[in-house]
C-alpha cells in the first residue's frame, strides 16, 4: 500500500480498524480519506506517512488523542504502538509465523512494560480479535499471559473483544470465538463449582456459536452475558450473606454494640427480623 485515495473511506461511521502491514513504505493519505470516521481507533501508520490536512477531520476518536491537526494525528498513529509491544505484535501479525516463534517474543515482554490497554481502551485480545485472519495460536499464548477477565473489557467504541470477534465472521474468528467462549464464560463458572448454572449455560453458547446471522449472533451474545452477570451476582450475593450468617451465629454485637454469646442457627431464624432470605442460604440456615 502507498496511498490512500481521496474519499476512499469517506463518511464510513462503523470503521473501526484499518490494517496497515508495519513494513510498508511510507502512505500519503489524500483529502477527506477518513472523512467523518468518527469510530476509527485501530490503525497505525508507517514512519513517514504524510497525510492532507483534511483526511481525519471529524475522525472523533483521533481528534480527541492527538488533536485536530492531520500532522498530529499522524505522529500518533505512527507512534501509537511505541509503548505497547504486545499490541504491536497482535496488530499486524505474519500469518505464517510460527508459533513457538511467537510465544518467545510474547514472553519477552515485561508485563509492566506492556500494559493492557491502550489509548483507546483497547486491550491485546481487541487488537487480535480485529484483524482479517486472528491467529488462533497467538491467541492462546495470550491467553496465557494475560488474565481471562480481560476478554469482557470495553474499549473506547463500547465494544469488547468478543464483539470484534462476533462481527468479524470468518473461518479464523469462528474457532477463536469457541476457543473464548470457552475460557472467558464457561470455564469461569468453574470457579463457583454450580454444575446446574453450566448446563443451563451450555445451550446458550452453543446456539450462538452456530449462528450465521450477526444481529442474531449478537442477540444470543448478550443473552449470554446478561445470564453469566445474573448467575455470578446471585452466588456473590449468596457467599456474602452466609458469610453474615455466620457472624451472627458464632458470635458478635447486638445493635447496641454489646458482645454477646453464640446463637444458634434456629434462634438466628428467629430473631434476625428479616423478611427475605435468599434461596441459596436457606439450607445452610437448615430452612
Amino acid at each position: 500500500m502507498e496511498s490512500v485515495g481521496c474519499k476512499a473511506f469517506y463518511q464510513c461511521f462503523s470503521l473501526i480498524t484499518v490494517i496497515v502491514p508495519l513494513d510498508s513504505k511510507p502512505i500519503e493519505i489524500g483529502p477527506e480519506s477518513f472523512y467523518r470516521c468518527v469510530f476509527l481507533a485501530n490503525l497505525v501508520l508507517p514512519e513517514g506517512s504524510n497525510a492532507d490536512e483534511a483526511s481525519f477531520v471529524k475522525c472523533t476518536l483521533l481528534e480527541d488523542r492527538f488533536g485536530e491537526k492531520a500532522d498530529d494525528i499522524v505522529h500518533g498513529l505512527v507512534h501509537r504502538f511505541d509503548n505497547f509491544p504486545v499490541h504491536k505484535i497482535l496488530y499486524d501479525h505474519p500469518p505464517t509465523t510460527n508459533a513457538e516463534e511467537l510465544r518467545q517474543r510474547v514472553e519477552k515482554i515485561d508485563k509492566k512494560e506492556s500494559p493492557l490497554v491502550d489509548d483507546f481502551g483497547m486491550t491485546p485480545f481487541h487488537i487480535l480479535s480485529s484483524t482479517p485472519e486472528p491467529s488462533q495460536d497467538l491467541f492462546e499464548i495470550v491467553l496465557d499471559k494475560f488474565p481471562h477477565y480481560v476478554l469482557g473489557w470495553k474499549d473506547a467504541n463500547d465494544n469488547t473483544a468478543m464483539e470484534y470477534l462476533l462481527s468479524n465472521w470468518t473461518r479464523e474468528s469462528k474457532a477463536l470465538l469457541a476457543n473464548s467462549l470457552q475460557n472467558w464464560m464457561y470455564n469461569r463458572l468453574d470457579c463457583w463449582r454450580s454444575d446446574g448454572w453450566r448446563i443451563r449455560f451450555l445451550p446458550t453458547m452453543n446456539a450462538l456459536r452456530a449462528q450465521e446471522d450477526r444481529g442474531i449472533r449478537m442477540n444470543w451474545f448478550g443473552i449470554a452475558w446478561l445470564a453469566l452477570k445474573h448467575f455470578e451476582n446471585v452466588e456473590s450475593i449468596s457467599i456474602l450473606e452466609m458469610v453474615l450468617w455466620k457472624w451472627k451465629i458464632n458470635g458478635g454485637q447486638d445493635n447496641k454494640g454489646t458482645k454477646r454469646q453464640s446463637l444458634d442457627r434456629e434462634e438466628c431464624r428467629c430473631v434476625c427480623g428479616s423478611d427475605v432470605v435468599i434461596p441459596n442460604v436457606q439450607s445452610f440456615l437448615g430452612i
